[in-house]
């Protein structure tokens, strides 16, 4: 007999909605409803998560297995973790756990430039000199990807079993999955067999691993790889972690062999420690940023044993960067400043933070499979590990490209000028923006950028971490220095995100910023 908590009306106060994933031991459990006698939550609503797997009798498919876990809404002036004590107080619940935000580790965006310096300041551009012998699938677990980028659309993964109908055809529970699959709040059904960006981190991270060899724009540190977009981030950049376990569950199933996750959060949850698992016992290699607090502790998935946790190096100094996070688990680190890669609408733009550097180590180990493809997954972490060297005082390990090179018996075949793109810089786009201070601590949050061209109409628009839209303010633009005063004093101390468009030049901002009056 499932658990049933009986409807009932009651009176909370400053009630808020949350998700819990359950782990159930009673495998009868159909739904979940409210019991009178528990006045302090309220179920909304409740749904199966079903995973599916493949079948090791018959590879070739998948088999959905009787779920135990689950997803409930509630509604409750409760903590989530008071919330998950009671959940975990009644029969058939073993844990109950926060449904937790994930975070992009990105810091900042800015404008084009004319050229990858990371490539030859890490000397990553002579991983080239290991041919490419077979196709490699990179998840890529973000915010989706430009689709129809001229330096990607080669690179986006066809499901070969799949035809746009309406149809399952291959079985696998998505219809027309042609090009990745979308889960943004799966409880409220908001999923798509279209993962497009619409936010610009996803196309940034795809095109540091794969962007293609096509004398346009970038090239990626392996541009023969298959990017396979799987969509969990919205266009505020707000993901959470069921939804994460979906997508890993999915890359498993179509082939992947290697995840990329250029995100995180300080909690673990089982739902994400099982499908990371699910990964490494199949053989996928799966690599993490590892943080951009700039703290003593690794996020996860990044913090979880046999996962690669990539941290960001200054290219100049070659210690860790300020806002990398470092400790146990931090495997390896590379350049994370000012990386250029592809944007959305066919644009380049400049990424910051250990999100870039872990593409980077994806498009590294990528490139050694595609290379060398009948090693197991550990042996290629483990050539990476024992060929790089380490830096700064914390001793953080960095790749040597020759060394590697020289590990599969390889010289250098790469001279500089071979990876030299040539780059059309636009005029007439934002620069070097941000809200400050940061946080803002009285009631106005000052925008400040730079702009080459006067009178072009912009706006501002800034959002809740839940999407919404609280505040919209225009400007139009002054040559040079731009200065935007926004009066904020309606708005409650807590983190806001904000994005910033110039229509004219097809640009945008976004990033985040705090209030504390």
């Amino acid at each position: 007999m499932g658990i049933i908590i009986l409807l009932g009306l009651c009176q909370y106060s400053y009630a808020k909605t949350v998700e819990i994933i359950v782990h159930q031991s009673n495998l009868n459990i159909s739904y979940l409803v409210e019991e009178k006698a528990n006045d302090a939550l309220k179920i909304v609503n409740y749904r199966a998560v079903n995973f599916q797997k493949q079948n090791p009798s018959a590879i070739s498919k998948l088999v959905v297995q009787q779920s135990k876990v689950g997803v409930i809404q509630v509604e409750s002036s409760l903590t989530p973790t008071e919330i998950c004590d009671q959940l975990e107080a009644l029969p058939g619940i073993d844990v109950a756990e926060p449904n937790y935000p994930l975070e992009l580790y990105q810091t900042v965006f800015d404008p084009l430039s004319n050229k990858q310096t990371y490539l030859r300041e890490n000397d990553l551009f002579q991983i080239w000199s290991l041919t490419a012998k077979k196709d490699v699938i990179v998840a890529v677990i973000d915010t989706g990807i430009d689709l129809h980028h001229r330096d990607l659309s080669q690179a986006i993964y066809t499901n070969p079993n799949e035809i746009m109908n309406g149809k399952d055809d291959d079985g696998n529970g998505y219809a027309d999955d042609v090009h990745g699959y979308q889960w943004l709040n799966w409880l409220g059904n908001k999923v798509s067999n279209k993962p497009v960006d619409d936010h610009g981190h996803g196309t940034l991270v795809s095109g540091i691993i794969a962007g293609s060899n096509n004398q346009h724009g970038i090239v990626g540190v392996h541009p023969q790889a298959t990017i396979l977009p799987l969509k969990v981030f919205d266009s505020n950049g707000v993901g959470n972690q069921l939804e994460a376990a979906m997508a890993i569950y999915y890359a498993i199933n179509q082939g992947a062999a290697l995840i990329n996750c250029s995100w995180g959060f300080h909690y673990k949850t089982k739902v994400l420690e099982d499908a990371i698992n699910e990964a490494l016992a199949k053989g996928v290699i799966v690599v993490a940023a590892v943080g951009n607090q700039g703290e003593k502790q690794i996020m996860y998935p990044a913090n979880f044993d046999r996962v690669v946790g990539v941290g960001s190096l200054n290219d100049d100094t070659k210690d860790l960067a300020l806002f990398s996070n470092f400790g146990k688990n931090l495997d390896i680190a590379i350049s994370g400043i000012k990386i250029f890669s592809s944007s959305l609408n066919n644009s380049y733009e400049y990424i910051t933070g250990t999100s870039a550097s872990a593409a980077i180590i994806s498009g590294l180990l990528a490139r050694l499979m595609s290379f060398y493809p009948s090693l197991p997954a550990e042996s290629y972490i483990d050539l990476v590990s024992r060929t790089s060297y380490a830096v700064s005082d914390k001793q953080i390990k960095t790749p040597n490209i020759y060394r590697l090179l020289d590990g599969f018996d390889m010289k250098p075949t790469i001279s500089e000028s071979t990876y030299s793109t040539s780059l059309v810089t636009p005029i007439n786009m934002l620069e070097n923006v941000m809200i400050a201070p940061n946080p803002v601590i009285n009631n106005e949050a000052n925008l400040f950028f730079t702009m080459s061209q006067a009178g072009l109409a912009g706006d501002i628009n800034i959002y809740n971490l839940e999407g919404l839209l609280i505040k919209n303010q225009s400007f139009v633009t002054q040559q040079n220095q731009n200065k935007i005063t926004i009066i904020v004093d309606d708005l409650q101390n807590g983190n806001y995100l904000y994005v910033v468009s110039v229509p004219a030049v097809n640009n945008v901002i976004k990033g985040k910023f705090s209030i504390l009056k």
